[in-house]
């Protein structure tokens, strides 16, 4: 009966967790110059050093892979103005993946220009809110736990 107590808890627990974002990997990109640097980072911030990164065409050729240095960026020359899949593996199970569109190159009185890529929207990592929330979450569990294992022992005479 223990068993399917805890076993009832744990399933309660992980339905209520499935939004974690604790293993959640960011990746970013942006092209200068025809310089393509790609950023890897984890949910908290912190960046995803020697992890794998590849780049692929749009039909899913392979065209080019390296590691993240200690900054979390791969740095390399964009080969040719299609568009860019690239994925980012930080760790079994932790994968993220960006989409580059294609160059904008535009010829205007002989001079290549460039329209800039849009900055990345920061997320910050978790509000305290939703912080307090699991907090919360983890101590009501344990509480019916306790209520639960407390009563275990008492049976009801007929």
């Amino acid at each position: 009966m223990k068993i399917l107590k805890t076993a009832l808890l744990l399933s309660i627990a992980i339905l209520l967790t499935s939004d974690a974002l604790a293993h959640k990997v960011n990746l970013f990109a942006t092209e200068s110059e025809g310089r393509v640097c790609a950023e890897g980072y984890t949910a908290d911030g912190r960046a995803t050093k020697s992890s794998r990164l590849m780049v692929f065409s749009a039909e899913g050729e392979k065209l080019l892979e390296g590691k993240t240095d200690g900054e979390g960026v791969f740095c390399f020359e964009r080969p040719g103005n299609e568009a860019l899949e690239l994925k980012l593996e930080a760790g079994p199970g932790h994968m993220a993946s960006f989409t580059l569109p294609a160059s904008q190159d535009e010829a205007e009185d002989g001079k290549v220009s460039k329209k800039p890529l849009p900055e990345p929207q920061g997320g910050g990592g978790p509000s305290i809110l939703k912080v307090l929330l699991g907090l919360l979450i983890i101590a009501g569990l344990g509480g019916v736990y306790l209520l639960i294992a407390r009563s275990g022992g008492r049976r009801d005479a007929p």
